[in-house]
């Protein structure tokens, strides 16, 4: 699944990026049940890639990094979240246990809202997608990743990106396009986030994480234009 996020004059606000589809429960008798906090974790691998080729996000494993990190929210919050995608259900919900998605009826189906979790697209400034034209990659994981049960079956259909995008005056574009034209850069710094896979050994008393990842620092590439 690609999404091309670009626009001649319009800067991003990566903090309401949602991601709307359809799922459809393909099965006659069984419901479809949850058992994550968001449809995001229907997802195995999240990539983000800037004027074309160059990575700037790449999470594998994302389906289980984004129940993770989702786990670690204030119940409230959680709560929020299943609502907002899944829908709620009539499970109690309490302070201290966030509440569950509500199950998707046989031969049925349901629009999901889902919030992505992304270093690039939460990190806080306006991305201008006519200096940064992005591509959105996201590939989906097994059919019973997500739901309870071993044979689930369902399709997703109509999935598209909706935020807000802001349009400046034409003269200001014109300055960032001059800015970058003269060879200099607009910096956007981010929090890189990787998932690291590790085995632990049958009868291991003793264990220590693997540490693969440093320290880089740099700014994304910027697209060059003629006036």
């Amino acid at each position: 699944m690609r999404f091309s996020l670009a626009d001649e004059q319009g800067f991003l606000d990566g903090a309401t990026v949602r991601l709307i589809f359809k799922i459809t429960n393909l099965s006659t008798t069984g419901a479809l049940t949850p058992l994550v906090d968001s449809p995001a974790s229907m997802f195995r691998r999240l990539r983000i890639l800037c004027n074309g080729s160059g990575v700037v996000e790449d999470v594998e494993q994302y389906n289980r990094v984004h129940q993770m990190f989702s786990q670690l929210l204030p119940s409230q919050r959680r709560m929020n979240n299943i609502t907002e995608s899944w829908g709620g259900s009539n499970a109690a919900s309490t302070l201290s246990a966030a509440g569950a998605g509500a199950s998707i009826p046989a031969d049925s189906e349901r629009t999901v809202v889902v919030h992505l979790m992304s270093s690039f697209l939460s990190q806080g400034k306006m991305i201008p997608l006519s200096l940064i034209p992005a591509v959105l990659e996201l590939e989906l994981g097994e059919l019973n990743d997500c739901f309870s049960g071993d044979a689930n079956k369902w399709e997703i259909s109509r999935p598209r990106l909706v935020a807000d995008v802001v349009t400046l005056d034409q003269s200001l574009v014109n300055s960032y396009s001059s800015h970058i034209i003269s060879g200099k850069s607009l910096p956007i710094p981010m929090t890189g986030l990787y998932s690291v896979t590790s085995a632990i050994p049958v009868g291991s008393s003793q264990w220590e994480a693997p540490s693969t990842v440093s320290r880089v620092s740099g700014a994304l590439p910027a697209y060059r234009r003629s006036m």
